[in-house]
């Protein structure tokens, strides 16, 4: 019910995180449209206000970038869901900014770096700081963070999810969404727990 618009620039992802049906649903690629098709989509719907439904709109950090000048004279406002590791490249960020990003859904998953490795979250594991320096930047930057955490992994504990709550209240995001850990059909975690038992 929200006067939203809906689109999709890209499926897939090039990671490789054991939860996620996606990833292996795509073979671990990336496909995008061609920009002009998503501008002239944008056009003909008439809002201003965009929601990517894209699973990771900046995996392909050149075909974002090519996308995000194309929306520049749109004068539009969007957000949608990236990967952590867009925080470090400043061009991309600039443009993000530049053509209406007002944030985005972001998988920080873990705070502990035993969960990143078993969960093969690679993007995440380069944040030596417990995200500090990635969220400084997207604050200095204005734009809003949509946390995405999961519980469950082996080694979390009841104290560790507690850290893991205030972590998140004292970054003030604009929500955190602690999302249960779901072996789905098909992806490694689903073989890998299948065969612990």
């Amino acid at each position: 019910y929200l006067p939203l618009s809906l689109l999709q620039f890209s499926r897939g992802c090039t990671n490789r995180c054991e939860y996620c049906a996606v990833t292996e649903y795509f073979g671990h690629r990336h496909f995008a449209r061609p920009v002009a098709e998503v501008v002239h989509e944008i056009e003909s719907q008439g809002l201003r206000d965009l929601f990517f439904v894209d699973d990771n709109l900046v995996a392909d950090h050149e075909a974002a970038k090519e996308l995000f000048r194309a929306l520049v004279p749109l004068k539009i406002r969007w957000v949608s869901q990236v990967s952590l590791d867009h925080v470090n490249d400043p061009e991309l960020l600039d443009l993000m900014v530049e053509c209406g990003c007002l944030g985005n859904v972001i998988g920080f998953e873990s705070l502990d770096a035993e969960c990143l490795r078993q969960m093969h979250k690679a993007p995440n594991l380069r944040s030596a700081d417990a995200y500090a320096t990635e969220v400084a930047e997207l604050r200095r930057r204005h734009l809003q963070t949509w946390a995405a955490l999961v519980l469950g992994y082996d080694h979390d504990t009841v104290d560790s999810l507690r850290a893991m709550c205030d972590w998140a209240i004292g970054n003030r995001f604009t929500f955190a969404a602690f999302n249960v850990l779901m072996p789905y059909p098909n992806t490694p975690l689903y073989a890998r727990l299948a065969e612990e038992g």
